[in-house]
């Protein structure tokens, strides 16, 4: 999917990767240096991330539909959307573990905490793997769905 020739999915994932990225940070503040206020801005970065992660998902759909005659590409996008999937299922986990803005027990915060950095890293995976569609395989790139 494309607006004025650029990718649309490019220009809308920075937005749920810093969120939910930054809400692990958050947590581990909390935690650590017991600030009720960061487990706030944790909760609702999840929440905010959650959101724009439904247009980033929508399209990145779309471009995994237009993926055609390129196996390789196919297996990374593939293997792409299973993670960034995972990376929803582990954050709804998490807003699920801590129940709300306002801390929680200490250990429903340890849970959302390991589940903020689980989360965090499958991100960082899933990431790569969209790196590689773009920078390997050319998909995104002007229209591109073979290998360059």
């Amino acid at each position: 999917m494309r607006l004025l020739g650029h990718p649309v999915h490019a220009m809308v994932i920075h937005f749920p990767i810093a969120l939910l990225t930054m809400a692990a940070m958050w947590d581990v503040v909390a935690l650590g240096f017991d600030v009720p206020f960061c487990w706030s801005v944790s909760f609702w970065s999840v929440i905010t991330g959650l959101a724009f992660g439904v247009p980033a998902s929508v399209t990145g759909l779309m471009d995994y539909a237009a993926i055609k005659d390129n196996p390789p590409a196919e297996k990374a996008a593939s293997t792409h959307m299973m993670l960034m999937f995972g990376v929803i299922g582990v954050f709804v986990l998490s807003l699920l573990a801590r129940g709300g803005a306002v801390p929680a027990g200490v250990a429903r915060q340890w849970l959302a905490t390991g589940l903020d950095l689980l989360g965090a890293a499958i991100l960082a995976a899933g990431s790569w793997y969209g790196g590689e569609l773009v920078f390997r395989y050319g998909i995104g790139q002007a229209g591109t769905t073979k290998p360059k």
